[in-house]
């Protein structure tokens, strides 16, 4: 979870910095298809690869004038050169090191195919949720459906959990997809002061964008999954004030604190805590401050 933690961290404040826009991402799944079967190929070809390595130790240069009657044998899959009649690539210590470089450019190549895909799932988590607040919740009626960010984000994380587990092995798998309800969990809060306004309506709908999103991880992330952490967050809206100032006495960040409380002074009046114009502007600024000393 440290390693987790460490790059949620990262990737929230590269998203913060710099807002991933679509064009940034892979849109065609296909791609994702391909390079998931691109890395699994490049393992097959580098394993396989490496067990025909063999280092000829009698061959005295590079000239090949000293090589022994095995080495210059013909090297083919029915050779009776092979002790133990697997084929091997026999080699000098010259010509092995060029062969070790080009193992180990397969191996790097593989590596950073697997790492595309990881962020790829990870980036396109934080755009679909950046997108999903980015927007009002000033609502002003009920809605029994989430936002439709999120439908897409539900989409197209279990689409490219099919695909990755279909063409994956299970180890690679597990590492794009572990840790997916931790990074969702936080972007749900790094991106609160993104939210223009919010209302009752709003706040109901946010929690179910977040109950969505949990059930649909259940499907995917192994081990216990739970969002309770944005959960909580956004009931501290509907609690008021005073109780986000609790939570910032109990850990919660100053500035996703700060965020909360000026859409708790968003609400119509009939809902807020406060009266509207400058009494509720004073209110607000008192509450600030109070978050400051807490």
């Amino acid at each position: 979870m440290l390693i987790s933690g460490q790059e949620t961290a990262l990737l929230l404040a590269a998203a913060r910095g710099q807002p991933i826009q679509e064009a940034d991402l892979i849109t065609d799944r296909k791609v994702v298809g391909q390079l998931s079967t691109l890395y699994t190929s490049i393992r097959w070809f580098t394993a396989n690869l490496t067990a025909l390595r063999r280092v000829e130790t009698k061959a005295s240069d590079s000239t090949g004038t000293s090589l022994t009657a095995d080495l210059q044998r013909r090297w083919n899959l029915d050779s009776a050169a092979f002790s133990d009649g697997s084929p091997s690539l026999p080699l000098t210590s010259e010509t092995a090191s060029d062969f070790d470089a080009l193992v180990t450019s397969f191996t790097d190549l593989s590596s950073l195919i697997l790492r595309t895909l990881h962020l790829e799932l990870r980036h396109q988590i934080l755009h679909d949720i950046s997108r999903a607040l980015n927007t009002t919740y000033l609502l002003g009626q009920p809605y029994n459906d989430p936002d439709p960010s999120i439908l897409s984000l539900n989409k197209t994380i279990l689409s490219m959990d099919e695909m990755l587990s279909y063409r994956l092995p299970s180890p690679q798998h597990s590492l794009c997809v572990t840790g997916l309800s931790y990074l969702i969990a936080n972007a749900l809060i790094a991106f609160a002061s993104a939210v223009p306004a919010m209302d009752t309506h709003g706040n109901t709908r946010m929690q179910l964008n977040i109950l969505v999103l949990q059930q649909n991880l259940k499907e995917i992330e192994s081990g216990h999954v739970s969002l309770e952490q944005s959960a909580r967050f956004w009931e501290l809206w509907s609690e008021g004030p005073q109780a986000v100032v609790g939570a910032v006495r109990d850990g919660l960040d100053k500035d996703e604190a700060r965020g909360l409380v000026r859409l708790i002074f968003s609400a119509p009046v009939e809902e807020g805590v406060a009266g509207g114009g400058a009494r509720g502007q004073r209110e607000m600024e008192e509450v600030m401050a109070a978050l400051d000393s807490a």
